[in-house]
């Protein structure tokens, strides 16, 4: 007689730290128990030795895949966010320049010295900036775009807001305050801290400290003192009733129970320590590329908004085409060229160098350390030069390789639908800025970065499937977006025209061309 079919079962699991959770998923994939069963033996003591066992000793690092930590990073700089979110297995979400207006948020101060007096002056005058240009383009956009007959007039006000909060947004510096909330799995956010300590910036080995010590630490839990008032209330009536004795027994358990404070990740996160390979590849690729140009000066950036596609056929490759690509984004990461003036300099250099350049890479590459980001090829690569503002946007796409290079003032982007008494403004500032910068450089170095607004030029280089390239083309072209990234969006489907007709013809009535009329209140 055949064995009773047990019907699927299917259930969702809550009030559990994400530690103890992982801890009972990976229980529950090496042994019979059922989930239900594997839950019912839960203690902090058992997770921390299988942990050990498992996560560290034996490697099984898929166990802190299932470890999902939700962590508040609250009052941190423009800077320090681009950052925190530089993360490919990331959810989360900013506090958005679109629907909040910033000038009177506090900026982040790094330890200036005598540079304080003049980065407080920088600070003052841009956030003023932004202030005006916000007013001015407010009362244009209401002169120009009337409220449509049955439009609210509390969507009219929020539409006409966001839409001159999307140009002030130009002058929002660096420094700026924001907030991130974030869920990641503990592997994830292991590296994230150890990547974050291996940046050049103090502000974010604080952050990453915290991080760690937020996720090692009891978790805030809204309904927690509620939950404790209940059950000491409880616990004091039944304390007065002597025949009471199992409710006060049970009582004492609840009190116990809901006073034990929750710890997310005691042990996923122990050896979340500074990025060492990262550190150490970095000065190696200077090495090579000073050895590369003979000491001589590498090219900047111009101020020209551009987008340049560089597509790779892998099946033309030659068998050591491949390392070119990806020591041409080494150099990229470390240099202002373009991707391909990267390219150009490793394929002249010879293939002694790029061999020696190759070996020296990968050898300081320790036991644990995962392979670098420039280690991951492409299939569409697009090299792109556009104001920090619209690369944040842009920066959310996590089914992407994204190689950032670091924010000097080599130029400024002029914002679209600005007045002429707007656009002096912006641009007087964006002549102040510079003076800034050079003065800050020289009384701090590396904190010269703070004083950029968002309307700095800067380049992004991302690598991504065609599949990425349709997504990014169709939902980044459209009108309620910033025109910023939408005409990124639009190079990246023009790219597909040429590298992926039969596709970009599937979707050309998806995609948005930024100059065809704009519909000032389709949000």
């Amino acid at each position: 007689m055949a064995p009773a079919l047990k019907p699927p079962k299917v259930f969702s699991v809550h009030g559990v730290s994400p530690e103890l959770l992982a801890y009972s998923m990976a229980k529950y994939s090496r042994s019979s128990l059922s989930l239900e069963q594997a839950m019912a033996e839960l203690s902090e003591q058992k997770a921390a030795s299988f942990m050990n066992t498992f996560y560290f000793a034996y490697g099984h690092r898929s166990i802190g895949d299932m470890a999902h930590i939700p962590l508040a990073i609250e009052n941190i700089s423009l800077l320090a966010a681009i950052e925190v979110v530089n993360e490919q297995k990331w959810d989360g979400q900013e506090r958005s320049t679109r629907y909040q207006e910033f000038s009177g948020r506090e900026y982040y101060v790094p330890d200036l010295g005598d540079a304080a007096d003049a980065y407080h002056l920088h600070m003052a005058s841009l956030f003023g900036g932004y202030r005006v240009v916000f007013e001015d383009t407010l009362a244009c956009f209401r002169q120009e775009h009337p409220k449509p007959d049955g439009m609210e007039e509390a969507a009219y006000e929020r539409t006409l807001r966001a839409r001159a909060f999307d140009v002030a947004r130009y002058l929002l510096p660096l420094s700026t305050l924001t907030s991130i909330g974030q869920i990641t799995s503990a592997r994830t956010l292991e590296t994230q801290i150890s990547r974050l300590l291996a940046t050049p910036h103090r502000e974010l080995w604080v952050i990453a400290k915290q991080m760690k010590e937020a996720a090692q630490s009891p978790a805030f839990n809204p309904n927690g003192r509620k939950m404790r008032d209940l059950a000491q209330r409880v616990y004091e009536l039944s304390s007065f009733r002597p025949d009471w004795w199992d409710l006060y027994d049970t009582a004492s358990k609840l009190n116990h129970a809901v006073n034990s404070e929750s710890i997310a990740a005691p042990t996923l996160l122990k050896h979340a320590d500074p990025d060492s390979y990262r550190r150490q590849s970095a000065a190696v690729v200077s090495e090579y590329v000073d050895k590369a140009h003979n000491g001589t000066k590498v090219p900047g950036h111009t101020d020209q908004w551009n987008v340049q596609f560089t597509c790779v056929p892998r099946l033309l490759l030659s068998s050591y085409e491949p390392e070119i690509e990806c020591l041409a984004t080494a150099v990229y990461q470390e240099t202002c060229m373009s991707f391909n003036q990267c390219v150009t300099m490793v394929m002249m250099t010879g293939k002694e160098w790029r061999d020696d350049f190759m070996r020296d890479l990968l050898a300081i590459r320790g036991k644990h350390d995962e392979m670098l980001r420039l280690f991951r090829g492409g299939e569409m690569i697009f090299d792109i030069q556009m104001d920090i503002g619209g690369m944040r946007d842009l920066h959310r796409h996590r089914r992407c390789t994204q190689i950032l290079q670091k924010f000097s003032p080599g130029g400024f982007a002029s914002p679209e639908h600005i007045s002429p008494r707007s656009l002096e403004i912006y641009r007087e500032k964006c002549r102040q800025t510079e003076s800034a910068w050079r003065e800050v450089a020289e009384r701090s170095p590396g904190d010269e970065v703070y004083t950029l607004p968002l309307g700095t030029m800067c380049r992004l280089l991302m690598k991504m499937d065609i599949a990425e390239a349709v997504y990014i083309a169709e939902l980044r072209s459209q009108p309620a977006g910033h025109i910023s990234y939408r005409r990124v969006a639009y190079r990246i489907f023009e790219a597909l025209e040429y590298y992926a007709p039969n596709v970009a013809a599937s979707i050309k009535n998806r995609v948005t061309h930024p100059d065809a009329p704009l519909d000032f209140f389709k949000r």
